[in-house]
């Protein structure tokens, strides 16, 4: 989102567009994060040079199949939807 680290090149415009896609996928991370949080137990050890414990971080964790998922939405892709005159809105007709 730092327009002057990853867009140097954009117009104000430009940049507009691309930062509100760019909100959009935060906002999507964030509920997925919230509606799928790891409530998994995090122990703590302690270390042999500092004060404070450390963090056991070889819990289990259950995950998805990454590969089930992308086939899945692989099947359901629509190859044509952004193509003009392919989807018409109901009202607008365009």
């Amino acid at each position: 989102m730092n327009k002057e680290d990853y867009y140097p090149g954009l117009t104000e415009d430009e940049y507009h567009d691309q930062f509100n896609h760019l909100e959009h996928c935060l906002e999507l991370l964030r509920q997925s994060l919230m509606c799928n949080a790891d409530m998994s137990i995090i122990t703590f050890h302690w270390g042999h040079l500092q004060a404070t414990p450390l963090a056991n971080w070889t819990f289990p964790h259950t995950c998805k199949s990454w590969d089930a998922i992308e086939d899945w939405a692989s099947q359901r892709h629509v190859e044509r939807l952004f193509e003009p005159g392919w989807l018409n809105h109901p009202t607008l007709g365009r």
